[in-house]
Parts: C-alpha cells; structure tokens; sequence
C-alpha cells in the first residue's frame, strides 16, 4: 500500500448510517431508460472506428472558427447576448442535475464497498 491508499483509505469510516440510508441496491442500479439502451452498438462502433478523421476535421474547424471570429469581432460592437446565456447557463444547469441523478448512484454504491474510494480511484 502506497501514499495514495494512506490518503483515500480511512479506517474506521463513520459515515456508513448515511450510506445505509440511501438503500441503494442492485436492482436500484440497473433501471434505464430505453435510449440507454445501444442495440446497434456494433454498428456505432464500426462508424466510429471508420471514421475517426472527422473528429480531427471538426476540431480544426473549431479552433480555426474560434481565431477568425476573434479577428472579425476585434472593432465590431459587441452582441447583447445578457438573455441568450441565462438561457443557455439555465440549460446547462438542469442538464447537469440531471447527469448528477444517473450518476450519483452509482457512484455512492462504489464508495460504499470497503475501500471503495481507493478501488475507484486507484484500481484500474
């Protein structure tokens, strides 16, 4: 046991009454939704495998589009966008709680197990 087992494993960890009262459970874990499901995921896969290059393409893009706005803004006015972007920080925050609601979960049945901590992080 290394550094790293010292500081993520503690002995004697005394919050399991809160962990007892999730009640997370297997079962618990292997509800989704239908779209979670990837029944063509060989088919995704072979896609993506194919076509990896698209990715660079899109990339070069973006960072190249990023740098030529920059220069194309640099005397315009500036754009008022105070609602657009509440819109969008708005968006982005019930995205994210959502993503918090699938993955806590799972993530507090990994911390539960003896050394859970550890194995998440350490364990490959």
């Amino acid at each position: 046991m290394g550094f790293a087992h010292e500081l993520l494993f503690v002995d004697n960890f005394t919050h399991q009454s809160f962990f007892d009262s999730l009640k997370l459970s297997d079962e618990n874990l292997k509800q989704t939704f239908e779209f979670e499901h990837y029944k063509r995921l060989p088919d995704i896969l072979e896609f993506l495998e194919s076509s990896w290059y698209i990715a660079l393409l899109v990339g070069a893009a973006y960072v190249g589009g990023v740098f030529y706005l920059q220069h194309y803004m640099k005397h315009r006015k500036p754009f008022e966008l105070k609602g657009t972007l509440v819109a969008w920080n708005t968006l982005i925050g019930i995205f994210s709680l959502f993503g918090c609601w699938r993955t806590a979960p799972e993530l507090l049945s990994v911390i539960n197990k003896p050394n859970g901590l550890y194995e998440s992080i350490c364990q490959p």
